[in-house]
């Protein structure tokens, strides 16, 4: 991220301690923080993907892109957005209700070349930085 810092603590106490991978406890001073789709492919540093990791485990997985990543992305954004940690930005006049309302229905996650976007039907929120920057509603025929 650029010019923030992570809260290294708050991904430790998030994870409960331990490696996300192998679930070994760890100590905060021992521990990594995993970026769990690789930043060789365009992952972020945005608490939605960044994990606690052994380095053991850390090492193991490498560059790998998990199956399940999507739906680690978007348990860690609900996650990060419910505990205030992930905030629209002002300008961005988000209202709580609908930013809870369209986290509650995720359904998919991808990367542009300038932000992760989150989906819910007919919600999509671009994240930058930790940042929600905006929350656009689109028409989904699927409803």
């Amino acid at each position: 991220m650029r010019g923030e810092k992570v809260d290294k603590r708050y991904i430790y106490e998030r994870d409960a301690g331990k490696c996300y991978h192998c679930g070994k406890p760890l100590k905060y001073r021992k521990m990594t923080l995993d970026h769990y789709y690789p930043k060789s492919f365009g992952g972020t540093s945005d608490y939605f993907n960044l994990v606690t990791s052994c380095r053991a485990c850390n090492k193991l997985k490498r560059s790998r892109v998990p199956s399940d990543w999507e739906t680690v992305n978007m348990t860690l954004f609900y996650t990060a957005v419910k505990q205030g940690k992930i905030l629209p930005i002002p300008q961005a006049h988000i209202e709580k209700n609908a930013l809870f309302r369209a986290i509650e229905l995720l359904n998919q996650v991808y990367h542009n070349k300038n932000n992760t976007v989150f989906e819910a039907p007919g919600e999509r929120l671009y994240v930058k930085d930790n940042k929600i920057i905006k929350m656009i509603r689109f028409f989904d025929a699927s409803q």
